[in-house]
């Protein structure tokens, strides 16, 4: 697990953030941004042959989810092999952005997924 979060704006009224997570998997990635916001665009790619990913997205909760447990507000899937695009242009709002990825869409599931990077483009 590497998450990254870097800023950049395009003009005086214009922030965003790229989030990046390397390898995300069922250890919860909790507050991302820091600060609440809208997501406009999720890339996941998933380089394991054998596996797909399913991420599973918190977006309005201030308490910590629970892996397994708790029930997702967005889930994305991106199979084995790929890369999938999810784009939102009027953006998702969020309070508290949280995210995980397992590899099947049972809430329940905990089941390590294959390598899956996640890259979220939001303000």
């Amino acid at each position: 697990m590497a998450l990254t979060v870097h800023g950049f704006e395009n003009s005086a009224n214009s922030a965003y953030k790229i989030v990046q997570e390397t390898s995300s998997g069922t250890t919860l990635v909790e507050n991302a941004t820091g600060s609440s916001g809208r997501i406009y665009c999720i890339t996941l790619t998933n380089t394991d042959n054998s596996n797909g990913g399913i991420s599973k997205f918190f977006l309005r909760n201030s308490t910590t989810p629970t892996v397994g447990t708790t029930e997702p507000d967005l889930v994305l899937a991106c199979g084995s092999n790929t890369s999938e695009r999810y784009e939102f242009p009027n953006g998702l709002p969020f309070t508290v952005l949280s995210f995980y990825t397992s590899r099947n869409l049972a809430t329940s599931d905990t089941t390590a997924p294959g390598t899956t990077k996640v890259v979220i483009l939001c303000s």
